[in-house]
C-alpha cells in the first residue's frame, strides 16, 4: 500500500491496483464522489459513471457502455477511515 494517495489515478492506468482504487475516496469541491473512473488532483478533474435521478447507471447511445461524465473543481483524495 502506498503512504499518500496518488495525485493521478484511474482505472484505465496501467499500474491501476483495485485495492488502492477500491481504498480512496474521491471528493469534487468537498463532495464525496461515487462511481469515480479516475480523477487528477492537479488539473481539477473526475470522471465518473453518468447515473440518472434514481441512480441507475446511464447507457451510451449504442446502448453497449455506460456514459462517463468530467466534472470539474477542486479534486480531494483520501484514504476511507477504517470502521
Amino acid at each position: 500500500m502506498v503512504d499518500a494517495p496518488p495525485r493521478q489515478y484511474g482505472v484505465d492506468m496501467a499500474c491501476y491496483d483495485p485495492e488502492i482504487g477500491n481504498s480512496l475516496e474521491v471528493t469534487l469541491n468537498g463532495r464525496r464522489l461515487d462511481r469515480v473512473i479516475s480523477y487528477d488532483i492537479d488539473a481539477g478533474q473526475v470522471v465518473c459513471c453518468k447515473t440518472d435521478e434514481d441512480g441507475g447507471f446511464v447507457l451510451n447511445a449504442t446502448r453497449d457502455g455506460i456514459e462517463h461524465e468530467l466534472l470539474t473543481g477542486i479534486v480531494g483524495v483520501r484514504f476511507k477511515v477504517a470502521g
